[in-house]
C-alpha cells in the first residue's frame, strides 16, 4: 500500500507538473503574442500617420501643380513636297481707252485715162479707241515645290483648365478621400 501511495503521489505529481509545465509555455505563447501584436499595431500606428502626413503634402503639392502654366516650344523641321496642277479659268475684262497717233504719208495710186497717177496723201491726225475686250483664259499650269519649314510652334498649356486640370483635381480628391479613410 505504501509503494501504491508513493506510485499514486509520483504520478500525481508528474501530472501536476506536467500540466503547469504546459500551461506556463501556453502563458509564455500567449504573451509573446501579445507583444508581438502591440509591436505590429504601433507600428501600423506610425506607418498611418507617416501615410497620412505624406498624402496631405501630396495633395497640397498637386493642388500647386494645378495652378502652373507650362510653356513648351514644339520645334517643327519638315519639308512639303507639293506636285499639283492648278486650273486657271476666268474670263478678264479688259477696258481699253487710248489715243493713237498716225504720222504717216501714204501712197494712193489712182486709175487716169492717162495711166495710173500715184498721189502722195500725208496723215497727221489721232485716233480715240474706247472699248472693253474679255479675254477668256483657260490654262492648267503644273506647279511643284518642296516648302522646308523650319520653327518652333510655342505650346502654353495651362494646368488648371480642362482636360488636364480636371484629371488633376480627381487625382487630389483621390488622395484626400484615401487620407480620411486612413
Amino acid at each position: 500500500m505504501a509503494s501504491e501511495r508513493r506510485t499514486q503521489s509520483l504520478s500525481l505529481a508528474r501530472v501536476w507538473v506536467r500540466s503547469n509545465i504546459i500551461t506556463t509555455v501556453l502563458i509564455v505563447f500567449i504573451l509573446l503574442s501579445l507583444l508581438l501584436h502591440a509591436l505590429t499595431i504601433g507600428a501600423l500606428i506610425r506607418v498611418r500617420g507617416t501615410l497620412q502626413r505624406q498624402l496631405d503634402i501630396s495633395s497640397q503639392q498637386l493642388a500647386q501643380v494645378r495652378q502652373q502654366k507650362v510653356r513648351y516650344d514644339f520645334p517643327v523641321d519638315q519639308t512639303f513636297s507639293i506636285d499639283t496642277t492648278i486650273a486657271i479659268s476666268e474670263t478678264v475684262t479688259v477696258p481699253i481707252n487710248i489715243s493713237v497717233p498716225i504720222k504717216e504719208t501714204v501712197t494712193l495710186p489712182i486709175d487716169t485715162p492717162l495711166g495710173p497717177v500715184p498721189i502722195t496723201v500725208p496723215l497727221d491726225m489721232t485716233v480715240p479707241i474706247t472699248d472693253t475686250i474679255e479675254v477668256p483664259i483657260y490654262r492648267q499650269l503644273p506647279f511643284k515645290a518642296d516648302i522646308p519649314i523650319q520653327t518652333d510652334i510655342p505650346i502654353d498649356i495651362d494646368l488648371s483648365q480642362p482636360p488636364l486640370g480636371d484629371i488633376l483635381q480627381q487625382f487630389q480628391d483621390a488622395l484626400q478621400d484615401l487620407r480620411n479613410r486612413l
